[in-house]
């Protein structure tokens, strides 16, 4: 889960493959029935409701802007749900996305408002947040675990489908892209992050590789 501070709360974001997003006051996981959210988006991802394949991976991020505004950058594998629009979208997403969100007030309790939806990712991973921009690994995995017939892919069936990673570089407030890798990087990256230090972005995959990605003119 993801923690923040938020008005009078401090705040924990979680969800998971069934596409939707939770905000739970810290003090009181489920409320007085320890049952209740505080907050409870509609579905966002996996109207499939294919739990091997979409829906919500891995960890959220939340950014504080210079206005105070707070933002959650969620990754997201498959096209939103059904009727789900943002203000800013760049395209169909059919494959993945990152879907940032803003942390509002609304009748005393804090809610998720749509902000932005960002290119087409084939399997975005968690974010990082930096300078007003967000770093993230589009891993170019294949997530699939079943195949339609039923049976269990095997590593090699899966090594198959996968294609190559792309890092990108968005615009925090906006989602448009800053900066893409395109075809630099030739594997594809399994459940891994990046890492950001020093002005370097580095990308590991699954064949072994580590890149690393520097702003501006190449350093020595």
């Amino acid at each position: 889960p993801a923690m923040f501070p938020f008005q009078s709360w401090e705040l924990i974001a979680a969800s998971g493959k069934e596409g939707v997003i939770f905000l739970l006051d810290s003090k009181s996981l489920g409320g007085a029935d320890h049952r209740t959210p505080l907050y409870r988006s509609p579905l966002l991802a996996n109207d499939e409701v294919n739990l091997s394949g979409k829906g919500f991976w891995g960890a959220f991020t939340t950014w504080e802007d210079a206005s105070g505004t707070r933002w959650l950058y969620v990754p997201a594998n498959g096209p939103p749900a059904a009727g789900v629009k943002f203000p800013r979208e760049y395209g169909e997403t059919p494959n993945g996305s990152v879907m940032a969100f803003k942390v509002e007030l609304k009748d005393g309790k804090p809610l998720l408002a749509p902000a932005w939806n960002s290119v087409n990712m084939q399997v975005p991973t968690p974010s990082i947040v930096a300078n007003g921009m967000v770093f993230v690994l589009a891993d170019g995995d294949s997530p699939a675990q079943i195949s339609p017939s039923g049976s269990q892919y095997s590593v090699a069936d899966r090594i198959k489908m996968a294609t190559h990673a792309t890092l990108y570089v968005l615009d925090a407030a906006t989602g448009k892209v800053l900066f893409s890798s395109g075809e630099t990087i030739k594997g594809f990256s399994h459940f891994s992050g990046i890492a950001l230090a020093g002005g370097r972005i580095y990308v590991p995959t699954y064949d072994g590789t580590l890149y690393c990605f520097s702003q501006g003119s190449p350093l020595p």
